[in-house]
């Protein structure tokens, strides 16, 4: 999904989205409802959300590079409801980097690296694995910034 006026990608509720290239549209990246899984895509250069999610979804190795660089707060991976796995993504540059604005999702084991706000945006009630650098991560479930 390339160079499209509005999303990539939208798709409803209880849906998969596999390996996928979102390059360059006008909107969102990904744009996917309840229950649904994006696994393994390449999202960049969308200059709203990268990736956003609603509740109960997985959202896992992605690739989500200088997404969300248009004006008000955008993001590479917005998590918009809860329960929700956010896990192995590595995210490069862009406004923020992963966010959840809804409660209790588990976001484990990403890397960030750049933007203004790496993993800004994440309420409270969310369960998220300590951020650090690589070099003085102890915990398997390690965020890592840098």
């Amino acid at each position: 999904a390339i160079g499209n006026t509005g999303d990539g990608v939208s798709v409803g509720d209880g849906c998969n989205v596999l390996p996928c290239v979102v390059d360059g549209n006008t909107a969102h990246g990904i744009s996917v409802g309840l229950g649904c899984t994006v696994r393994g895509s390449r999202v960049r250069t969308n200059p709203l959300n990268g990736i956003q999610s609603g509740a109960g979804g997985q959202i896992l190795d992605n690739l989500c590079d200088s997404n969300g660089l248009a004006a008000g707060t955008q993001t590479n991976i917005l998590i918009a409801g809860d329960s929700c796995r956010v896990e192995d993504n590595s995210v490069v540059g862009g406004d923020r980097g992963i966010a959840a604005t809804g409660g209790g999702n588990l976001i484990i084991r990403n890397s960030v690296r750049g933007g203004t706000n790496p993993y800004g945006g994440i309420v409270g009630g969310n369960d998220v694995g300590p951020i650090g650098s690589a070099a003085t991560a102890t915990n398997p479930w390690a965020n890592i910034l840098y």
